[in-house]
């Protein structure tokens, strides 16, 4: 396992050995300045100029365990743990307070919201969380992947309930016909 790069037709691995937190990747961020972030279960990791360094809970992580990372187009990164959401802001990492629904909740995903602040998904549903205000929506359980479209519809990837669309303060569900 691990991360693997392809350049120029060349397949490279970046794995444990090179500094990589963990062999599995379970979420990826490319920052403005052009560097990679990853999140593993065991930390995150940041490259840079072929080199790879790690942030753990010694860091300031609020858990190893990292689910989502989404790079801000400021350089703030927002990180989704097991033990909730952070920032990793000109160096420092601030750990989020209040997210109502999701307080203490894993982050399983992260992603902007067009009229500003951050979709976060976690196992007890999805917000939309401006700096202060957190704004429960649905009843989306066990969220592993948001994205809002260019109308505006969220769309939520979850772990057990299939796919589900937040259009108009309606929750759709989308479900695979049974035989």
């Amino acid at each position: 396992g691990g991360l693997y790069q392809l350049r120029d037709g060349r397949v490279t691995a970046i794995t444990k050995d090179d500094g990589l937190a963990a062999a599995n990747v379970q979420a990826l961020a490319q920052a403005p300045d052009g560097t990679l972030w990853v999140g593993t279960p065991g930390g995150l990791s940041h490259l840079e100029n072929g080199k790879v360094s790690t942030l753990r809970t010694a860091d300031r992580l609020p858990d190893d365990a990292v689910w989502a990372v989404h790079a801000a187009s400021d350089g703030t990164l927002w990180v989704g743990t097991h033990a909730g959401l952070c920032r990793l802001r000109k160096g420092v990492i601030e750990r989020v307070g209040d997210l109502g629904l999701l307080a203490g909740d894993a982050i399983r995903s992260i992603a902007p919201a067009r009229r500003g602040g951050l979709w976060l998904g976690g196992e007890r549903g999805v917000v939309r969380w401006d700096g202060g205000v957190v704004e429960t929506y649905g009843n989306a359980r066990r969220v592993r992947q948001l994205y809002e479209d260019s109308t505006g519809s969220l769309w939520i990837g979850t772990a057990f309930d299939g796919l589900a669309r937040l259009a108009g303060g309606v929750l759709s569900r989308f479900r695979t016909a049974q035989p």
